[in-house]
């Protein structure tokens, strides 16, 4: 799904608003999304709708999510081919996870 931090929250909103109407407190609903990554070598333009860049593009997009309220964010890496998906998905994990950690740290 290719979607922006401003659109995500926006649904999300009215998802809340729904809740209520429901008689649910939309306090206890979190969101949770979905979001495309790809990591590519060095930075590139800013893409909005779309996890792709570097990997401190890739953590400060994220960090907008975390900011919108998203509580749970799976990842599925668009590279087609098995050992190139393996590399990006460890690269990740070894890479983006502690920027993305840092980031949160010099955010907070």
């Amino acid at each position: 799904m290719r979607v922006t931090p401003k659109d995500l929250a926006a649904g999300f909103d009215n998802v809340r608003a729904e809740a209520k109407k429901a008689g649910r407190n939309p306090d206890q609903v979190e969101l949770a999304c979905c979001l495309p990554v790809e990591l590519t070598p060095t930075a590139g333009p800013e893409i909005t709708d779309y996890l792709k860049g570097s990997v401190e593009q890739v953590a400060e997009r994220l960090q907008q999510f975390k900011e919108i309220g998203a509580v749970h964010i799976g990842l599925q890496f668009m590279i087609p081919h098995y050992p190139e998906r393996r590399e990006q998905i460890e690269r990740f994990a070894r890479e983006a996870l502690p920027a993305l950690k840092a980031f949160t740290r010099t955010c907070s």
